[in-house]
């Protein structure tokens, strides 16, 4: 007879198991049977209601990526008003940031360009303006100097001499600057060539000048056709390109200060309109910080405007009293060397052989003063001269150009009429004169204005000085001023 077992504390006897008690197997120690697979539950048919993908506590609900979890808390943040604060603290930071970038970009862009418009593009365009010069003075130097009998005066000698090295030091500079541009190296390569060969001309033509050889006047017809055909237009392209790189270095500093004045405005009317709804919200009139962040906002507008205006101030007088007064002027000189070259060389040629020169002069008086001497690029410059000193230059010049005038026509009549040593006298005694008067009152109008233009380019690029890490260290302190002011706000509502 068996003994009963006592109960459990469960009140069960063990030889019945409970709910979650498995009985032991009759064939315990021995290796079981893997239990047989669960029946995979069918995945449902297209277009039937999609189910959960992973199970959850639940079994419902749907997965969502990071963009809709991030759009979510957005939605969250801008449902609170401590979050819309914080949206709008962020934005005025990131507004602040930007403006500052922005004006530091674009002032930084105009000091560059102005730097290099002082130290590169005004000095080139100079040198190439004296290239030119000095190869036209020499042409008509060496010419005159082939009408006086016997020796070469030294005055002449010396002149020429003082221009063939003027021209040489142009060139170096003029070389230096055009370094591997195409547009440039190209003439500068080409004067490099010939400046020697003409040189060289010029010295075979004085040789058999002292000796009396005729031949001397044909290396001097020789040596003024290689000045006129290719070192002249050479060195008026070189001009040209110059003069182009002052005038786009110019544009491209007088640039309006868009951007930077639109973004400025945008940040100081964000400010406001912030301090505005804190003052409806929390009925304090002011924020320190956003209140320091307007301060230096306004600090950034009235410095970039003032200046910005005082800058093209300067540089429209660069440009008006400045480079476009050096332009015509250099030009107006450089007609009248033209013109003194060809009314030297038609005497030397004499005869129908110097009929060629004769169309040259006339086509660069005209150019220089019209058919009355105070037209053509004399009038033009004295249309543009507005300092005093220029004025009285340019007036002096034109005076002596129209007694310059009558004296040629005076000695084009003794020529034609058998007179050629009257003529000659005529051409290197009261008609050298009159042109040494126009050239030395034009130089001086050149000086004049090159002097107005560095001066003026100079004050314009002071202008700007300091004003690049100026505007950024606005920008800081506004978006630190937007942010504290805005997160002192928020701080209260926890």
């Amino acid at each position: 007879m068996s003994t009963p077992q006592p109960p459990t504390q469960s009140g069960r006897r063990p030889d019945r198991p409970g709910p979650q008690q498995r009985p032991v197997s009759p064939g315990h120690g021995r290796p079981q049977a893997p239990p047989p697979p669960q029946q995979a539950t069918p995945a449902p048919a297209a277009g039937a209601g999609a189910g959960p993908t992973q199970p959850g506590p639940t079994g419902a609900g749907r997965p969502r990526g990071a963009v809709r979890r991030y759009l979510d808390d957005l939605r969250t943040l801008r449902s609170t008003t401590p979050g819309r604060l914080a949206m709008l603290g962020l934005g005025l930071v990131l507004l602040s940031v930007l403006t500052g970038l922005v004006g530091f970009i674009s002032v930084q862009a105009k000091e560059d360009g102005l730097e290099d418009l002082v130290q590169r593009s005004e000095p080139l365009s100079i040198a190439a303006q004296d290239l030119y010069s000095s190869l036209s003075d020499a042409d008509a130097t060496v010419a005159g100097a082939f009408l006086v009998g016997g020796g070469e005066p030294l005055e002449v000698r010396q002149r020429y001499e003082e221009d063939i090295a003027d021209a040489a030091d142009a060139l170096t500079t003029a070389a230096h600057g055009a370094g591997g541009a195409g547009r440039l190296s190209e003439p500068v390569a080409r004067l490099s060539n010939q400046l020697p060969v003409y040189a060289g001309l010029v010295e075979s033509a004085r040789a058999n000048h002292r000796q009396g050889f005729p031949v001397g006047a044909a290396y001097l017809r020789e040596a003024s056709g290689l000045m006129q055909s290719t070192m002249l237009p050479a060195a008026e392209e070189l001009y040209e390109t110059e003069m182009a790189g002052v005038i786009q270095d110019q544009d491209r500093a007088a640039t309006l200060p868009i951007a930077e004045i639109v973004l400025g405005v945008l940040l100081l009317a964000g400010l406001i309109v912030v301090q505005i709804h804190l003052f409806r919200r929390t009925n304090r009139i002011l924020n320190i910080g956003l209140v320091v962040a307007s301060l230096a906002v306004v600090a950034s507008l009235a410095w970039t405007g003032i200046a910005q205006l005082t800058m093209l101030s300067q540089l429209d007088q660069s440009r008006t009293e400045g480079s476009e007064q050096v332009d015509v002027l250099a030009r107006a000189r450089i007609a009248a060397l033209q013109a003194r070259s060809g009314e030297t060389l038609t005497l030397v040629a004499q005869g129908s052989a110097g009929q060629v020169y004769a169309e040259d002069y006339a086509v660069a008086a005209e150019e220089l003063g019209g058919a009355d001497g105070a037209s053509g690029l004399l009038g033009e410059a004295r249309e543009l001269a507005v300092d005093p000193e220029v004025r009285a230059s340019v007036d002096a010049a034109i005076e002596q150009n129209q007694q310059w005038m009558s004296l040629h026509q005076e000695l084009r009549a003794l020529d034609e009429a058998g007179s050629y040593v009257e003529a000659v006298d005529t051409a290197m005694g009261r008609g050298g004169e009159a042109f040494t008067q126009v050239e030395d009152n034009l130089m001086s109008a050149i000086w004049a204005a090159r002097t107005t233009m560095s001066l003026r380019s100079a004050d314009a690029h002071g202008a700007l000085g300091g004003l690049a890490i100026g505007l950024l260290g606005c920008s800081a302190v506004a978006a630190v001023g937007a942010g504290a002011g805005v997160w002192q706000r928020v701080r209260e509502y926890r």
